[in-house]
């Protein structure tokens, strides 16, 4: 997918993705059970499968075909 979007730069949009998916990792587990403690565990999943939505749409707006900018 890397390669589709930019072939000068995919080993560092390569390297923003895998960050931006580790940080999900490392936060998730302490807002998950802190959420849950003050809102309750329904609001708490519905944030988590919020965020996943909104990555889902964001996803959706990538088009490999457009004319890359190099």
């Amino acid at each position: 997918m890397t390669t589709d979007l930019s072939k000068t730069h995919a080993g560092t949009l390569s390297g923003v993705m895998n960050t931006g998916a580790n940080i999900g990792g490392v936060i998730s587990p302490s807002l998950t059970p802190w959420l849950a403690e003050h809102w309750g565990w329904t609001a708490s999943l519905l944030f988590a499968a919020g965020i996943a939505l909104f990555g889902g749409l964001m996803w959706m707006k990538v088009d490999p075909e457009e004319t890359r900018r190099e």
